[in-house]
C-alpha cells in the first residue's frame, strides 16, 4: 500500500514517488493522484489566505483616511474646525451612517444632524449649552448647503412663466417690484410697478437698461440684463415691455433659506431714545407696545422675513415683531424694514432681523429644515 505522507515541512516530491508509483500498479497511481491533487489544494488555499491576509492589512486602518477626507472636504466647503469636530463625534456614536457620504449627500447630512439633534436634548445640560449646541449643527446645514449648490437649468427668459415675481433695478440703482403678466414674442410683459412710498406708478423711459432678478423657493437668485421697450396692453392691462434675455445667470446667493409661512403675528414701532446727560448719556430702544399692528408673516428664514400688513412701517423704520412658527413655537425677534412693496391696501414689509435670541434661532430653523 502507498504511504504518501509529509515528513515535517518537507512534502515528498512526484521524483521521488517514481519507484514506489511502479511497484505499486494501478492502486498506486491512482493513490498517486489523490495525494498530488491534495498538495495543489493545500498549496492554493495557502495563497489565497495570504490574500485575505494582506487585504486585512491595507485596510485595517481605513478610519484615519476617511476622518482626513470629511476634514479636507469640510474645510472646501467652508466648515470651521468646531462644525468638523461636530459631525465626527456624531458620526463617532452612529458608526451605521455613511460617512463617506456626509457632505455631499442632503439625506445623510440630514440624518447625522438629527442623531446630533436628538443626542442634545437627551443630554443634562442647561438650556443655553443644548441651543449653542443646536445652533452649531443648523449652521452646518445652512454653510454646506450654501456652498454646495450649483445653477442648474438656467433658461433664456422666453421659458419664464406669468406670475413669476421680479425686481427691476434701474440704472439709479432704484429697486422696483413686478411681476409677468404675460410672456410675448417681443418681451415680457410686466405688471407697471410702484413707488414702494406712494404707490403711484414709475414710469420708465423706452430704452433704459435694467438689471432684473429673480428667486426660486429655496433661495437661489437669478439675474440677467434687459431694457425698457415701452409700454403694451395685454390680457386688457396696461403693461411695461421690457426685452428678452438668453443670458440668465446665477445672482449672490441669499444666505438662508426661506420658507412660507402664513401665519399672523404682531408688530411695533421701535424707537431709539436718548437717556441722561453728559457723560451718563445713553442710548435705549423703546417698543411701542400702544401702536402693536396685526400682520401676517408670509414668509420667513433665520435673517428675516416678510409681513404683510395694512399698515406697514416705512423703509429704515426699526420694528419688534412676534409669531409662531407652530403652536407654543413662538418667536420674537427684533429687526429693519430694509424694503416695501405696496399694494392696493397696505403691503408687504421686508425685514432683516438685527436682534434675535439663538432659542428663536434654532426654532425657525427646526420650522424650516425639519429637524
Amino acid at each position: 500500500m502507498l504511504n504518501f505522507a509529509l515528513t515535517g515541512p518537507r512534502i515528498i516530491l512526484a521524483a521521488e514517488l517514481t519507484p514506489m508509483i511502479n511497484s505499486g500498479g494501478p492502486q498506486a497511481v491512482i493513490g498517486f493522484s489523490i495525494g498530488l491533487g491534495a498538495v495543489i489544494l493545500l498549496i492554493f488555499l495557502g495563497s489565497l489566505s495570504s490574500r485575505r491576509s494582506a487585504k486585512t492589512r491595507i485596510s485595517s486602518a481605513p478610519a484615519k483616511v476617511k476622518k482626513v477626507s470629511l476634514k479636507r472636504q469640510g474645510e472646501a466647503l467652508g466648515l470651521s474646525k468646531t462644525h468638523i469636530e461636530a459631525i465626527e463625534n456624531i458620526l463617532e456614536r452612529n458608526p451605521g451612517i455613511n460617512r463617506n457620504l456626509a457632505l455631499s449627500n442632503p439625506a445623510i447630512l440630514d440624518k447625522i444632524l438629527q442623531a446630533g439633534m436628538e443626542e442634545i436634548e437627551e443630554q443634562g445640560a442647561s438650556e443655553p449649552v443644548k441651543e449653542k449646541e443646536k445652533l452649531i449643527l443648523f449652521q452646518i446645514k445652512q454653510i454646506v448647503e450654501r456652498n454646495s449648490r450649483t445653477p442648474a437649468g438656467i433658461k433664456g427668459s422666453r421659458n419664464f412663466s406669468p406670475g413669476l415675481k421680479l425686481v427691476l433695478s434701474t440704472e439709479a440703482k432704484v429697486r422696483l417690484s413686478t411681476r409677468i403678466l404675460s410672456v410675448l414674442k417681443e418681451g415680457l410683459a410686466l405688471e407697471i410697478p410702484r413707488d414702494s412710498k406712494t404707490g403711484a406708478p414709475v414710469k420708465l423711459h423706452k430704452g433704459m437698461n435694467l438689471a432684473v432678478f429673480y428667486w426660486k423657493a429655496n433661495g437661489q437668485g437669478f439675474s440677467f440684463p434687459s431694457k425698457a421697450l415701452g409700454y403694451v396692453r395685454t390680457r386688457g392691462i396696461d403693461a411695461l415691455l421690457i426685452k428678452h434675455s438668453s443670458t440668465v445667470t446665477e445672482a449672490t446667493q441669499r444666505r438662508f433659506r426661506r420658507k412660507a409661512l402664513q401665519r399672523p403675528c404682531y408688530f411695533y414701532p421701535v424707537r431709539i431714545v436718548t437717556l441722561g446727560t453728559g457723560k451718563a448719556q445713553e442710548k435705549k430702544a423703546m417698543i411701542e407696545g400702544q401702536r402693536g399692528t396685526l400682520g401676517t408673516v408670509l414668509e420667513v428664514s433665520s435673517g428675516g422675513c416678510s409681513i404683510k400688513t395694512s399698515a406697514p412701517l416705512a423703509r429704515g423704520e426699526l420694528i419688534k415683531v412676534d409669531f409662531e412658527t407652530e403652536k407654543k413655537n413662538s418667536i420674537s425677534a427684533y429687526g429693519k424694514v430694509v424694503n416695501y412693496s405696496k399694494e392696493s391696501i397696505g403691503g408687504t414689509m421686508h425685514i432683516q432681523f438685527t436682534r434675535v435670541s439663538q432659542q428663536s434661532v434654532n426654532r425657525i430653523n427646526s420650522f424650516i429644515y425639519g429637524l
